[in-house]
């Protein structure tokens, strides 16, 4: 029996997706992350457990996607937003309130981060041998039924309904659509969809005209042009309707710099 080791196991990864190339350095942590390192020129993604998983296969994927769209910013953070996050940071720490523009930015990107996360998980998963590591996530994520939703925060719940409208539909193969985990996907978005209208505004119309512009990620969902993935996430926030255009554009300029914005 020939046993392969993590590190032997990683490069399968980086030339599967093509990153053969790319400089990455992999660090034991308490979390899985990646982001784009100035000083050492180099990616880092962040692991906890020395096994691959999900969460690994999804931190390459976005720099996978970045270098297959040619996009750095769907895996890089900006340096303005890290400026931000250390703001953000020393604020919570400290127990006190965001300022409006603060609380904007970290609300605004949240959902960025919730929707690139999908295109990432279109693209890494859905032709390669990582796609059951891709269904254990679906069925780790649908056993939250058991203890049902509460109510914690508007934006972290609508996102969750925005980000698993579009992996229960568009990601997850229809092969794996059985009438077992069919019937979990509903109760799912059935029941997230109903805390939240009980505890907002959203309406039952509103989410008529989600789930419909949602509905447009499967024609897009393995795109090679960036800039269709930044009109459909700034098109999504803005159905929302939690904060006007200006906003919203002012703070993709932050997210996505040296970005022309006039296609959208």
């Amino acid at each position: 029996m020939i046993v392969i080791t993590f590190d032997e196991e990683i490069e399968i990864i980086k030339k599967t997706f093509s990153l053969e190339g790319e400089c990455i350095n992999f660090e034991h942590s308490n979390i899985y992350a990646e982001d784009w390192n100035e000083d050492k020129n180099c990616w880092e993604v962040e692991y906890i457990d020395q096994v691959i998983n999900y969460s690994l296969i999804h931190e390459l994927g976005h720099i996978y996607l970045a270098k297959k769209l040619e996009f750095p910013y769907f895996a890089k953070t900006s340096r303005e937003i890290k400026e931000k996050a250390e703001e953000i940071k020393k604020l919570l720490a400290k127990r006190r309130n965001l300022p409006n523009d603060l609380k904007e930015i970290s609300d605004i990107f949240d959902y960025v981060n919730y929707i690139v996360d999908c295109f990432v998980n279109s693209n890494s998963f859905s032709s390669n041998q990582y796609y059951l590591l891709y269904l254990e996530y679906i069925d780790r994520t649908l056993r939250i039924i058991k203890n049902g939703f509460r109510f914690t925060n508007l934006h972290e719940l609508l996102g969750g309904y925005i980000t698993n409208y579009l992996e229960f539909n568009f990601n997850l193969k229809f092969k794996n659509k059985t009438l077992s985990r069919q019937k979990k996907i509903n109760i799912f978005i059935r029941d997230l969809k109903k805390i939240i209208i009980n505890n907002s505004n959203l309406t039952n119309e509103k989410f008529q005209e989600i789930n419909k512009k949602l509905n447009y990620f499967n024609k897009i969902k393995n795109t090679t042009n960036p800039k269709d993935i930044i009109k459909f996430i700034f098109e999504i926030i803005k159905l929302v309707a939690f904060w006007n255009e200006v906003i919203i554009r002012e703070k993709f300029k932050l997210f996505f710099p040296e970005t022309d914005f006039s296609f959208i």
